[in-house]
């Protein structure tokens, strides 16, 4: 897998929506209004920002391991070690072995049964609300209009069968 796919699957496992522009700069396109102009999205890169890949670590609940030139990272108790050797530098080693753990958690869809928990709470509310940005075309005055389309459930299966699948 090449650092572009690496990429794109840690956002799916941190559920962060990148769209990478003419340029080949991966931004960060969360939260951002309908019709807006990729470049005004910041730029993200888990494998080369400490900070992109710390924010990654935190959203995820990772537990990091640096020790005797080795990186160990864990996404959850029951779930593999990802272990990547330092080398000569551990801040990058420390980078990949984040963006490796997230593009994991990815690789497993949830399923009906964690969908239905997690939109229960206001866990996926974020992913939702950018779910139908993407699909609805109309400005929202002051996101009141997001809101009533939110509860709505227009949305609600096609959103689940992505989350789900």
């Amino acid at each position: 897998m090449d650092d572009s796919e690496l990429i794109d699957l840690a956002a799916k496992g941190a559920r962060i929506n990148v769209k990478k522009d003419l340029s080949g700069v991966w931004r960060n396109c969360t939260r951002m209004p309908p019709g807006f102009c990729i470049f005004d999205a910041e730029p993200w890169n888990p494998l080369e920002d400490d900070g992109d890949a710390l924010r990654l670590a935190v959203k995820l609940e990772m537990k990091i391991n640096i020790s005797q030139g080795n990186v160990q990272v864990r996404f959850k108790e029951d779930a593999p070690l990802i272990f990547v050797r330092t080398g000569i530098n551990t801040a990058e080693a420390t980078r990949l072995a984040i963006t490796r753990a997230a593009a994991e958690i990815a690789k497993v869809p949830m399923t009906e049964k964690q969908f239905e928990s997690a939109m229960r709470t206001s866990q996926l509310e974020m992913e939702y609300a950018d779910y139908i940005c993407e699909r609805y075309t109309v400005d929202f005055e002051e996101g009141f209009g997001l809101f009533k389309l939110m509860d709505s459930g227009d949305f609600y299966q096609g959103f689940k069968e992505k989350m789900v699948t």
